[in-house]
C-alpha cells in the first residue's frame, strides 16, 4: 500500500508516496480530509463458473440489473456496471443466488563482505547498519547490526537478470538512470501488434492497468522508491544499491497519480504478472476489509508465484477487528511484511498480527530512488524564490536533510489567532502529469484546531485549499506529498498557518521542499527517504529474488519456509508476528543454499580430506513452519457477521406477515425493517429476532416481482448496522 502515518488525520486523500492504497504513515499527526471511498461507485466484479455460456451470463446479468462493462484478464471474471435503482450490496447478493456464479465483489478502491561504490550507500541502514545518524537535525540514530545482512549476503551473489520480480504499484520511472539496467523488457516491441500474443499490444516494458495502455511510468513516486529498494543497480557510483544488483524488474500499475488503485486494476496486474513469469511480486498496497474474492483468485491461481505485501500502517492488530488485504488473505504463496526501526523496534505506525503478519523488515528513514519533478526548491540556500510572511523564516535548528528548515515559528511557539504564510514569488507550471507538492514535515500544533494549509492560486489572491494538517509528528520529519492540479494556468503555492486563541506549540518546519510535475530528466537528485510497511515489503522481496538468482530451482513452499525461519528473532516482534522475526537476507540464503564447507584444519593427511568432518559446519536444515489456519481466530458473533438469507412472505391470521432469516442471530437484540418497491416505502417496523427469524406485518399482501427490504439491526452494547436485501415475491 501504502503509508499511512499514525499521527495526522487528513483533510484531503493523502497522494503520494503514502496503498487499496500505496502504504506511507504519520503518529499523531493529523491530515483533515473526508475519507476516500472504499469501492468504485456501482462496479461489482463477478466470476462465472467455467463453461457459463455467453447467453447464460447475459441472463444472470439481466435478472441481477447490471451491466457488463468489461472482460478482466481471467477467463470469465467480468466487471459489471449496477443500473439505477440497484445497489451494488443488493447486485452481489442476486448474482451470488444463482449456481452459476462463483463469487461477487466489490470493486475495492486499495488507499510504502561485498559494499557496493554507490554514493548514498551510507543511507541504506536497512542494508548496513553502523548505528549511523540519519535524517537532518537532531538526526535519528540507529544501532549497530540491527539490519538485514545484506552486504554478508553480496558475497554469495548479488542478483540475476533472469529473474523477474513485478512491482505491482504506482508504477516505475523506467529510465530513471539507477533503474533503466534492470527494467525488465519483452519481446513486444512499439508497433501496434501483439508480437508476443499475450493479449497486450506493445507491453514491451510492462503495462499500466489503471490508464490500460502499455506506459506504466510512475507519476506518483510510491513504486520508484519501492523499486529502487528492490533492485537499484549496485556498484555504479551513484545514488542508491538494491537488494538486488541486478535483477529484472517488471513494472505493473495498478495504482494511480494518487497511489489509489481497485480490486479490478490490482487483480489483472496481479495475473499479468504472474503470466509474464514474475517469480514475485511486490504489494505494497491494502484497505480495510475481511477479503477480496478476485484478489484472492489470482494469488491462487499463481502458485509458483510468491506474492510478498505490506501489513498495512495503521498500528492496528490485524487479527482483530481490523483485518487488512491482502495482508490476512489465506494464502500458501502469501507473506506479509511489518515495518521495524533502526533500533530493531516495532514503527509505531505498523500494523501486527500473529496470525497474518510473518515477518518484520526495516521500514522506517528509508531511503532509494524517486520520480523526476520539472520544478524544484528544496528550501536549503535561501528564500529569493518565496515571499514569507512574517514570522516565517528560515532556521538552523532542526531539518529533515542538510542544515536547515523553514518555519512559521522560529522564536518558540507560535501565538494565538496566527494567520501567516509562506508562498512562491512566481507562479509554478502544472503543464504534465502527477503534478504535486512534495515536502518534509515536522509539525507540533492544538489537533484540530491549529493547522498548516496547503493551497494554491491562479493569481496570487483567491486561494484553493488542497490539504490541510494538525497535530504532532513528534519532533521527527515526515515525508508528504499534495495533489496539484494539472491545468494550463500556472500555480501559485502557499504554505498557509493558522491557529485559534487556546493552545499553541511549535508550529511547522518545512524541509525538501518540490514543486512540480513528472518528467523524464534527471539530474542526480531523484532520490528520497520514505517510511511506511510499504518500503519494508521490498526489502524482503528482494531477499527472496536475491535467493532465486543463487538457487533458481527453490520452490515457493521452500522460499517461504526459509524467509520465515531465518531471521533474526527481536522481542518487538514477539507474539505480534507469525515467526517474531526480522529478516537476514544472509542467513536466508545460506538456508536456501548452503555454502560449501570450510576446508579441513588439521595436521597431516593429505588426501581428500576424509572422513567428512567437513559438513559439521552446514548449518541444519531450518525448521518448517506451519501454513497459516484458514480460520484466523475464533468465530465471535458480531452485527457484522450476520446475514440476512430468504424472506418469504405468509400468512398470520387474516394478516400477511414479511419473515426473514438471520444468521448469527445471537448477535442481535431489535432490528428496524423497511420494506420498499422501488422508491415506495410499504412497510415498516421493528422486531426481535425469534429462531433466527425477523417478522414484519404488512398491511396488505406483496404483489409478485422485487422488493427491497432495509434493516437496522442493533445489539445489547446499543450498536447498529445497516443491510439492505433484496428479495421476489412470485
Amino acid at each position: 500500500m501504502f503509508r499511512c502515518l499514525p499521527i495526522i488525520v487528513a483533510v484531503f486523500v493523502l497522494a503520494l508516496p503514502g496503498a487499496a492504497t500505496a502504504q506511507q504513515p504519520l503518529g499523531s499527526l493529523q491530515r483533515a480530509a473526508d475519507p476516500p471511498p472504499e469501492t468504485v461507485t456501482n462496479e461489482v466484479i463477478v466470476q462465472f463458473a467455467a463453461g457459463v455460456s455467453a447467453n447464460s451470463r447475459s441472463k444472470v446479468r439481466r435478472d441481477a440489473d447490471v451491466g457488463a462493462v468489461e472482460a478482466m484478464y481471467r477467463p470469465g471474471q467480468q466487471l459489471l456496471k449496477v443500473q439505477p435503482g440497484q445497489t451494488v450490496s443488493d447486485a452481489i447478493q442476486e448474482l451470488e443466488r444463482d449456481p452459476q456464479v462463483i463469487y461477487a465483489q466489490p470493486n475495492r478502491i486499495y488507499q510504502a563482505a561485498a559494499v557496493p561504490d554507490d554514493a548514498a550507500f551510507g543511507h541504506l541502514w536497512g542494508l548496513r547498519n553502523l548505528g549511523q545518524t540519519l535524517k537532518g537535525i537532531p538526526g535519528t540514530p540507529g544501532t549497530p547490526g540491527a539490519d538485514i545482512g545484506a552486504t554478508a549476503a553480496w558475497d554469495r551473489t548479488v542478483g540475476s537478470r533472469s529473474i523477474v520480480v513485478a512491482v505491482a504499484d504506482t508504477g516505475i520511472a523506467y529510465d530513471h538512470p539507477d533503474l533503466a539496467a534492470n527494467i525488465w523488457t519483452n519481446d513486444d516491441p512499439v508497433n501496434g501488434v501483439d508480437d508476443d500474443h499475450n493479449g497486450f499490444v506493445d507491453d514491451v516494458r510492462g503495462r499500466d492497468f489503471v490508464d490500460n495502455d502499455n506506459d506504466p511510468r510512475d507519476l506518483n513516486a510510491h513504486g520508484t522508491h519501492v523499486a529502487g529498494t528492490i533492485g537499484a543497480v549496485g556498484s555504479n557510483r551513484i545514488g542508491v544499491a538494491g537488494v538486488n544488483w541486478a535483477v529484472s524488474l517488471l513494472p505493473v500499475r495498478v495504482l494511480d497519480a494518487q497511489s489509489s488503485g481497485t480490486s479490478e486494476s490490482i487483480a489483472n496486474g496481479f495475473n499479468y504478472a504472474a503470466a509474464e513469469g514474475a517469480r514475485v511480486v511486490n504489494a505494497s498496497l491494502g484497505v480495510s476489509a475481511d477479503t477480496d474474492p478476485a484478489m484472492s483468485a489470482a494469488i491462487a491461481a499463481h502458485p509458483d508465484t510468491l506474492f510478498v505485501v505490506a501489513a498495512g500502517n495503521d498500528g492496528q492488530n490485524n487479527d482483530g477487528e481490523f483485518p487488512h488485504v491482502p495482508c490476512n488473505l489465506p494464502a500458501p504463496n502469501l507473506i506479509c511484511v511489518a515495518a521495524t526501526t533502526q533500533s530493531d523496534g516495532l514503527a509505531d505506525f505498523s500494523n501486527v498480527g500473529a496470525i497474518s503478519v510473518d515477518l518484520g523488515a526495516p521500514g522506517t528513514n528509508v531511503y532509494s530512488t524517486l520520480t523526476s519533478f520539472n520544478v524544484q526548491d528544496d528550501l536549503e540556500v535561501n528564500l529569493t524564490r518565496w515571499i514569507a510572511q512574517a514570522p516565517w523564516a528560515r532556521t538552523g535548528s532542526t531539518s529533515a536533510d542538510g542544515a536547515f528548515s523553514v518555519t512559521d515559528s522560529p522564536n518558540g511557539s507560535y501565538a494565538n489567532n496566527a494567520d501567516t504564510s509562506l508562498r512562491t514569488a512566481a507562479a509554478v507550471p502544472m503543464t504534465g502529469q502527477g503534478c504535486r507538492v512534495a515536502y518534509e514535515l515536522r509539525l507540533d500544533s492544538e489537533r484540530d484546531f491549529d493547522h498548516l494549509h496547503i493551497e494554491t492560486s491562479p493569481n496570487g489572491l483567491t486561494w484553493t485549499e488542497r490539504d490541510r494538517w494538525s497535530g504532532s509528528t513528534d519532533r521527527e520529519f515526515y515525508a508528504l506529498t499534495t495533489n496539484l492540479p494539472t491545468t494550463s494556468t500556472p500555480q501559485f503555492v502557499r504554505f498557509r498557518f493558522t491557529s485559534d486563541g487556546d493552545l499553541v506549540g511549535d508550529g511547522a518546519y518545512l524541509d525538501n521542499l518540490k514543486i512540480g510535475c513528472v518528467d523524464a530528466t534527471y539530474d542526480g537528485t531523484e532520490y528520497g527517504f520514505l517510511e511506511g510497511t510499504s518500503m519494508a515489503t521490498p526489502q524482503v522481496v528482494g531477499a527472496a529474488a536475491l535467493a532465486l538468482a543463487l538457487k533458481p530451482s527453490a520452490t515457493v513452499a521452500e522460499l517461504k519456509n526459509a524467509l520465515l525461519t531465518t531471521g533474526d528473532r527481536l522481542p518487538a516482534l514477539e507474539g505480534l508476528t507469525v515467526t517474531g522475526r526480522r529478516l537476514n537476507v544472509a542467513a536466508l540464503l545460506n538456508a536456501i543454499s548452503p555454502p560449501p564447507p570450510p576446508p579441513p584444519t588439521g595436521g597431516g593427511g593429505g588426501g581428500g580430506g576424509g572422513g567428512g568432518g567437513g559438513t559439521a559446519n552446514v548449518p541444519p536444515a531450518p525448521p518448517v513452519v506451519p501454513p497459516r489456519p484458514v480460520e484466523q481466530s475464533p468465530v465471535v458473533e458480531t452485527l457484522a457477521s450476520v446475514k440476512v438469507g430468504r424472506c418469504r412472505q405468509s400468512k398470520r391470521g387474516s394478516r400477511s406477515v414479511l419473515r426473514c432469516s438471520v444468521s448469527s442471530a445471537d448477535a442481535l437484540t431489535s432490528a428496524s425493517l423497511v420494506v420498499k418497491r422501488g422508491r415506495r416505502t410499504l412497510a415498516k417496523g421493528s422486531a426481535r429476532p425469534k429462531h433466527g427469524v425477523l417478522s414484519l406485518s404488512l398491511k396488505r399482501k406483496l404483489r409478485v416481482g422485487k422488493y427491497t427490504v432495509s434493516l437496522l439491526l442493533r445489539d445489547s452494547a446499543s450498536h447498529t448496522r445497516k443491510v439492505t436485501h433484496r428479495f421476489r415475491v412470485t
